[in-house]
């Protein structure tokens, strides 16, 4: 059987002897491989202990694997500091992506990747595991709170896929096919948006938020994400996910109360991240509260970071595509186009901001 392991129990206390046996201190029985048997799945057992191969745990060599086999020590290779993070729970995946009957060896690094080291069939006399390869599985913390795909052909409602925050487009604002994302979200630069009727992020801790775009001009201003400080009139935005014209960057800001005169502090992706009108890019605006932190990620680098000195406030908002907040209203409208978007209560770990896949989710494994 399998029990909770414990340190005091001497049912779960072993000894080596000097014949390769293994014996449990509680019985004073060995470890008992029957009749020395390599077929897989084979039960072992502890029995009277008799000195026989059965009950010999050696290598036939010392320092070395039995006769017939080829495998090295530990095929996977691990870094030393994913060692104190590696498990093998079975066979939850595999490079097919099912079960094939192998176990593998699953490793997770300190910024929260995973990787699968994958098992393949164990080959020798001595049935020893093989490992093929490894495949990443994205990240374990990376858990969205909201998301909009924005990838309707048709209609005025941008379907939130996690969450039930939907968003209703006004204005200007049309599906167009792209040659690179499919369906997008295309905004006119004046009066196209899109808006949900709550608040989608919480802004009084830390928080993320995420959105593929992709400009149509640079001459001025382009608000893709923001939240105000309430949901009828707003004049303070809780943050910023934009292009500033006046950089010519990429940026994320935030200001520093619900009060519409407070500083506006913000950071711009600048270096070696040019802003283009001919491709898409990813942005991830990360807030950490407990750092005061800002922190800009485009297309999976780390552009800029720094120091927010205003107060934790909380917008009760909806979250707004495509426009911007400040004190005389609404503005700052997106000239380009926008999708794939998510909003995180939590401040995301390298791993999950600089992860670009459209879901950047890890997926359920099972």
């Amino acid at each position: 059987m399998i029990d909770t392991c414990s340190s005091t129990s001497t049912t779960q206390s072993w000894t080596t002897g000097a014949d390769g046996s293994l014996v449990n201190t509680a019985s004073g029985l060995c470890l008992d491989d029957p009749t020395s048997s390599v077929t897989l799945d084979t039960q072992l057992q502890i029995s009277t202990c008799n000195g026989t191969n059965a009950q010999d745990w050696r290598a036939l060599t010392s320092g070395t694997w039995p006769t017939g086999t080829s495998q090295t020590i530990l095929g996977p290779n691990l870094p030393a500091k994913d060692y104190p993070l590696v498990a093998s729970p079975g066979d939850v995946n595999s490079a097919a992506g099912g079960s094939d009957g192998n176990p593998d060896l699953y490793a997770v690094d300190p910024n929260g990747a995973l990787t699968e080291h994958l098992g393949t069939t164990a080959t020798g006399s001595g049935t020893y595991a093989n490992f093929s390869g490894t495949g990443s599985l994205g990240t374990i913390t990376n858990t969205a709170l909201h998301a909009w795909p924005l990838n309707s052909s048709s209609g005025t409602t941008a379907t939130d896929t996690i969450g039930s925050a939907n968003a209703t487009l006004a204005g200007t604002s049309t599906w167009t096919n792209d040659a690179t994302r499919g369906q997008v979200l295309t905004l006119d630069g004046s009066t196209g948006y899109a808006t949900t009727n709550t608040p989608a992020v919480d802004t009084s801790g830390s928080f993320s938020v995420s959105a593929w775009v992709k400009l149509n001009s640079t001459a001025s201003n382009s608000v893709f994400l923001t939240q105000g400080d309430n949901p009828t009139s707003p004049t303070a935005d809780a943050f910023q996910l934009y292009y500033s014209s006046t950089a010519n960057s990429w940026a994320f800001g935030r200001r520093a109360s619900a009060t519409s005169g407070s500083t506006f502090t913000a950071i711009y992706g600048t270096a070696g991240q040019p802003v283009t009108t001919t491709s898409w890019t990813h942005l991830v605006g990360v807030f950490d509260a407990t750092t005061n932190t800002y922190l800009l990620y485009v297309n999976g680098k780390l552009a800029a970071s720094g120091a927010y000195t205003g107060t934790d406030w909380a917008s009760t908002g909806n979250l707004q595509i495509g426009r911007g907040i400040t004190a005389t209203g609404y503005n700052q409208y997106t000239n380009g186009s926008i999708s794939d978007v998510h909003t995180y209560n939590t401040a995301l770990p390298a791993a999950d901001a600089a992860n670009n896949n459209d879901n950047n989710q890890l997926t359920q494994l099972g």
